[in-house]
């Protein structure tokens, strides 16, 4: 099994968030390309009640379910912070709700006004934080905001 992301910057984000922040010294780039007609499945959220649950119960079940089937080579997943099943939705939402939860901005409002955080999106960043509470830069944040906004 490769564990893989659709995007670059997708890939550094969970290789950082599952090393505990540390890229190994000799971390290579790899890009694949696979067929047209080789299947694979796309796991829709939406039809997964209990997806983004702190528990993680269902999308490690569908998981383990879609491996045991041995159907499909490749299996697409929802990303909390690419949001590839929503076109992207919510990237730039989801980084000014980090910048607003620190006190770095008091709204998460974009250029583009119907631009919002996509659906379970802001209880997917809570996990996250609750999960990698390491990854965050909040109390550097803390100590210099003061000092940042004179």
């Amino acid at each position: 099994m490769i564990y893989a992301c659709t995007t670059y910057a997708g890939a550094m984000l969970e290789k950082l968030v599952h090393t505990g922040r540390q890229i190994p010294k000799h971390q290579v780039c790899v890009t694949f390309e696979f067929p047209d007609d080789l299947s694979l499945t796309t796991l829709d959220e939406k039809h997964r009640i209990g997806w983004r649950n702190d528990d993680l119960k269902i999308s490690r079940q569908s998981g383990d379910a879609w491996l045991e089937s041995s159907q499909t080579a490749i299996l697409l997943v929802p990303s909390v912070v690419f949001d590839v099943d929503h076109d992207f939705a919510g990237c730039i939402p989801g980084c000014h709700e980090i910048l607003r939860r620190q006190g770095l901005m008091t709204s998460i409002e974009c250029l583009d006004p119907h631009e919002t955080l996509s659906p379970g999106q802001s209880a997917g960043i809570d996990r996250l934080y609750a999960t990698y509470p390491e990854l965050n830069d909040d109390a550097f944040v803390a100590a210099n905001l003061e000092r940042w906004r004179n």
